[in-house]
């Protein structure tokens, strides 16, 4: 995460919506790793992971918790990183018609002109170049591929520069507010929410420690067409202010001749 995004949504940490210790809290040693995660790490988590679950030494709390754990790498790994909606911006030298931005389809897989449908089932995205790069050796000799991986969300409300914006997966939380220009000053970072068509995904705390702990899109199953919304702060007028002003000063006179009496 970048310097420029710490600085600029720190005032999330320091209006005291989220406390230190509740961020050490979040930290699971358990936590499964994101997108930068290789095949072989993988694995061995797996491993370890099963490897908990068949052991005595742990509670039956932790083992099936080690089992869970194990089931949801071994599943990673068998269907890959990548989902429907995700958008493969890949770049292949001398080969205009494979250099475009696709999407990714049912299967996973994605479509490309005259190579037909490349499937996508099982593969990381920290395996996608070189597997990509292997696919394209059929029709191309010795292809110089370069690829990354894109979600394209909405951003709404309380932000420079409003509207649909394409993101690598891998993005931060806060770089991804920070790289469509950041919050308003009339932003209200702690009623920051995740939609999607179905409504709400996240929000409130878990959105606030998300930004806090920087985690990524990826991690936090951002879909295309997902839409982050940063709400306005309340403005109080003049007038607002003037009146409950009043208000409160009336109740404290009165309280005052009750306990007067």
């Amino acid at each position: 995460m970048s310097r420029l995004s710490i600085v600029a949504l720190t005032a999330v940490l320091i209006a005291g919506a989220v406390h230190p210790a509740e961020l050490s809290a979040q930290q699971d040693p358990w936590q499964i790793p994101g997108v930068g995660a290789t095949r072989d790490t993988l694995e061995q988590l797996a491993t370890f992971f099963e490897n908990g679950a068949r052991s005595q030494a742990y509670s039956p709390v932790l083992r099936e918790k080690a089992r869970g754990e194990a089931a949801i790498v071994r599943r990673r790994l068998q269907q890959g990183d990548f989902r429907v909606g995700d958008r493969v911006v890949m770049v292949v030298e001398g080969e205009l018609q494979l250099t475009d931005t696709f999407v990714v389809t049912a299967g996973p897989a994605i479509e490309l002109p005259v190579v037909g449908a490349i499937s996508l089932r099982g593969v990381l995205r920290t395996e996608l170049q070189p597997y990509l790069t292997q696919q394209l050796s059929r029709f191309v000799a010795q292809p110089d591929v370069r690829a990354r991986t894109y979600v394209r969300l909405t951003f709404a409300g309380e932000i420079l520069q409003p509207g649909y914006h394409m993101l690598p997966i891998e993005t931060p939380l806060p770089d991804a507010i920070m790289s469509v220009g950041g919050p308003t000053t009339a932003a209200n970072l702690h009623k920051l929410k995740v939609r999607r068509a179905d409504g709400t995904v996240l929000e409130g705390k878990e959105l606030e420690l998300a930004l806090a702990l920087g985690e990524t899109l990826d991690a936090l199953q951002l879909r295309e067409g997902d839409s982050i919304e940063v709400p306005r702060r309340p403005v109080f007028t003049f007038g607002q202010i003037i009146s409950y002003t009043a208000a409160v000063t009336s109740i404290i006179i009165l309280v005052d001749r009750v306990l007067r009496r």
